[in-house]
């Protein structure tokens, strides 16, 4: 006969099974003691008074039978009995860098962004949701949170990250991290190659500028007649007007570094 076995939204212990031979399913530790108490006989209806009496327990993340036989002693023969459920508390991988910063992990350690999009500091959760690279440290104890120590994948570009170990190596089978990785270094890529066509394309309009003004300059010149050395005296002061604007920034830069 199989007991009910949902399990407590707060993680609180709960009971699984009325009465003894009942089985129930108990991600956890499984304690198995009296019903109704040995004094007066009142039934017995929370974890922590029956524990108040001598009990017996196992660890289970299985089906087991609340019966003295599988749990291998009675703890109060001649009694009624019942199981209660403590629920282990869930295991989440846990933040162990900074970008730039040095994460100790023997097992998958996770790339991503540092806020999640409230602004806020990022979960592992959340970091699932955003996107992450990954990697197995095995057993090399360290790595380093950067883009580089990921094959220079970027998850979350123009962004600060941070890393997350997985010890256990529970969220991520070792048989996707090989096409996670595939797919976060070619948007790496492209998103490189995005920022280096918007460049060509700037530089081709600021050529294109160049080039109105100096033909503008010289239609001026031709109109007014000022003669062929005028026209190209114009266009040389188009010339070292850019010459200048680049010269000036080419010293800012410089001086900042």
């Amino acid at each position: 006969m199989y007991a009910s076995s949902l399990t407590d939204k707060d993680n609180q212990p709960f009971k699984c099974a009325e009465k003894a031979n009942e089985s129930c399913k108990c991600p956890g530790t499984m304690w198995f003691g009296v019903s109704t108490r040995p004094d007066t006989k009142a039934k017995i209806e929370t974890f922590e008074e029956m524990r108040e009496w001598k009990t017996v327990s196992q660890e289970t993340d299985d089906w087991q039978s609340c019966s003295a036989v599988d749990f291998g002693s009675d703890p109060l023969p001649g009694f009624d009995k019942q199981c209660f459920c403590e629920v282990k508390p869930e295991y989440e991988a846990s933040r162990c860098a900074d970008e730039g910063d040095e994460c100790g992990c023997n097992g998958h350690v996770y790339f991503g962004s540092k806020q999640n999009d409230s602004k806020e500091l990022a979960s592992f959760n959340d970091m699932l949701e955003l996107g992450y690279a990954i990697l197995d440290a095995g057993n090399g104890g360290s790595t380093t949170c950067t883009s580089e120590s990921f094959k220079n994948a970027d998850p979350a570009p123009n962004a600060s990250k941070q890393c997350f170990c997985d010890d256990r190596k529970t969220f991520t089978s070792s048989e996707n991290i090989g096409p996670i990785m595939d797919y976060w270094v070619e948007q790496t890529l492209m998103t490189t190659q995005e920022s280096e066509i918007k460049t060509i394309n700037e530089q081709a309009t600021r050529a294109a500028k160049y080039e109105a003004e100096y033909a503008s300059t010289v239609t001026i010149v031709t109109d007014i007649d000022f003669g062929e050395a005028d026209a190209t005296a114009a266009s040389c002061q188009v010339c070292d007007r850019e010459c200048a604007s680049d010269t000036e920034m080419t010293l800012t830069r410089e001086i900042e570094k």
